[in-house]
């Protein structure tokens, strides 16, 4: 149930929150089929079932999300979600 919004070079991600979870863990990439095993992929903690990341360039992100349990099971990851940042300009004057 992963869900993105883009705002200029922001993407807020957020998630249905799972009962009994300590918090989750959003993997992303620039690459597709992202796994959390993967090398090229990155992570973000947290206890909320949002999280905004700020900073990016313009390009396509792929994301999954997992719950981790009290214990520190995490669970298996969610679907991937494909995020694309294109950054349009909102106005461009021509002076000829």
């Amino acid at each position: 149930n992963l869900h993105s919004e883009v705002n200029d070079t922001q993407i807020f991600y957020s998630w249905a929150p799972v009962d009994g979870a300590a918090e989750y863990i959003l993997y992303y990439s620039t690459e597709p089929e992202v796994t959390p095993s993967d090398t090229s992929t990155r992570w973000v903690r947290t206890r909320e079932p949002e999280l905004l990341l700020e900073g990016y360039k313009e390009q396509d992100y792929f994301a999954v999300v997992t719950a981790v349990a009290p214990s520190g099971v995490e669970s298996a990851p969610s679907k991937q979600l494909q995020t694309s940042l294109s950054i349009t300009p909102l106005m461009v004057l021509d002076f000829e």
